[in-house]
């Protein structure tokens, strides 16, 4: 799904991306097998069980967040729990005025409009990390990629990142080339190595 505009000169607005990036993670969840769960992901540390979970744990917080009351989920039940999870999230960053403000998250208070992008980033990477973990096409959006792309490169510009950096949230990045389709290059630089394209029929 491409977002609507919304931001400067035509760009989507943070609502918009992160209202699309749900979208288009959400569709690839709705294709998880529950034969699926135990397959391991890109995310070293969690299978396709985990990841999902993680997923819902993230929209809860971002939820909460942003002043939302806590989403009654089904327990132990990833996959039933991620559509009122995703669903919660969507309402909370439509409530007017929370952009305008700051919201708390465990590791400190936020401007709306910087956790909304956070919470874009990674759920839309985390739905690539599924798709690949599924066997699913995991081609991003390229309006949804380029503005993570953007947001990430400016974000992590002169943060140390690599084995020697103990307890960093991101991996270094992984060499791609320039001309690469922009979802890849997105990966790539948030220390995932996108798959090699499938030979022709």
């Amino acid at each position: 799904m491409t977002p609507a505009p919304g931001g400067p000169a035509g760009a989507p607005g943070p609502v918009a991306l992160h209202d699309a990036a749900l979208d288009s993670t959400a569709a690839v969840v709705a294709r998880v097998r529950p034969d699926q769960l135990g397959l391991p992901t890109p995310c070293a540390l969690w299978d396709v069980r985990a990841l999902i979970g993680h997923l819902v744990e993230a929209n809860e917080l971002f939820a909460v967040a942003a002043g939302s009351e806590p989403a009654v989920l089904p327990a132990d039940d990833p996959l039933a729990a991620y559509p009122a999870s995703t669903e919660a999230v969507r309402r909370a960053w439509h409530q007017p005025g929370v952009l305008d403000r700051h919201v708390r998250l465990p590791f400190g208070a936020l401007p709306g409009a910087v956790a909304v992008r956070m919470h874009f980033v990674d759920h839309l990477v985390h739905g690539w990390d599924l798709a690949v973990a599924t066997g699913q096409d995991a081609t991003l959006d390229p309006v949804l990629a380029s503005a993570a792309h953007d947001e990430m490169t400016t974000a992590l510009a002169g943060v140390p990142r690599g084995p020697d950096v103990a307890g960093g949230p991101f991996a270094p990045p992984v060499p791609w080339p320039d001309d690469a389709p922009v979802h890849e290059r997105l990966v790539a630089f948030l220390g995932r190595r996108p798959p090699a394209p499938a030979p022709p029929p």
